[in-house]
């Protein structure tokens, strides 16, 4: 094989690479939109933490991941949603919504894995690691 053939063969390949890397991450949220008006975007899964900003009803987050936190007055659910604003005036933003204000999540559109070791692996640093 020649040498010209082979860099295109090569710059052809790393082009659909790039492409995948940027496409495949994109499957891995859901999609929902808050269910009421007023929802606060939190820095932490916290009812208590600084507020990123207020969202109004109806605006698109993708659910990026799901984390434990506290739960809020008008629900006992613990579990907040690490989110992207999709749209409105803080689009681009990242935060946490308490799950009880989104509607339209679905756990199986998140791409997480099932397990502490699939998680973090086998080889964790520990102290003295290099």
């Amino acid at each position: 094989m020649n040498k010209s053939l082979f860099t295109k063969i090569i710059a052809m390949a790393l082009v659909v690479l790039s492409l995948m890397s940027i496409s495949i991450p994109a499957f891995a949220v859901s999609r929902c939109t808050t269910n009421t008006t007023g929802v606060n975007l939190r820095k932490s899964a916290n009812s208590t933490s600084t507020r990123l900003g207020t969202l109004s009803m109806g605006t698109s987050v993708d659910v990026l991941c799901t984390a434990e936190g506290y739960s809020i007055e008008s629900s006992n659910s613990t579990e907040w949603y690490y989110v992207k604003v999709r749209s409105g005036s803080y689009s681009g933003t990242y935060g946490y919504i308490h799950s009880s204000l989104v509607d339209g999540f679905d756990y199986n559109d998140i791409d997480h894995p099932d397990n502490e070791l699939e998680a973090f692996g086998s080889n964790l640093l520990q102290n003295g690691s290099k």
